[in-house]
């Protein structure tokens, strides 16, 4: 049976490292750059919540360092109401996903509450390479 690289045609980056978000403070994700890509699929995990309340923000711009634009529904692929986290959210996993229309992309945890021991973290995987990819050059060398 030939065997098939199921990771050619996709690139996985982090998105929101693991946190423990213990206040009110929004927090802001890495921004991702989706050039040469058709969009992105964000993974959101959650640990133990005590008490977190949120939503999340989807948002794009043109250059890494400019002005962020909140994305259209349109452009999202799934509710983004499905990745809205409670306190009672515990060991979740929800995904979203996103069909790019400007360069850079991030989301932002819209925390409303929290005070201790909120885990959570996002991995974004990027699919539809406009250009041919070679999956072992962005492969993680494990020692």
């Amino acid at each position: 049976m030939p065997t098939q690289d199921f990771s050619y045609g996709s690139k996985a980056v982090r998105c929101l490292s693991p946190v423990d978000i213990t206040s009110a403070a929004n927090a802001v994700g890495s921004t991702i750059d989706t050039f040469n890509w058709l969009g992105l699929v964000v993974y959101f995990a959650t640990g133990a919540l005590n008490d977190f309340v949120s939503t999340v923000l989807f948002e794009e711009s043109e250059t890494s360092g400019g002005v962020y634009t909140t994305i259209p529904d349109g452009q999202l692929i799934g509710i983004a109401a499905d990745v809205t986290h409670a306190g009672d959210d515990d060991n979740q996993v929800a995904q979203i996903g996103i069909k790019n229309t400007k360069r850079w992309v991030r989301l932002t945890y819209v925390v409303t509450t929290a005070s201790t021991e909120n885990l959570v973290a996002a991995i974004a995987v990027l699919f539809g390479p406009q250009k041919s990819v070679d999956s072992s050059a962005d492969a993680p060398a494990f020692n």
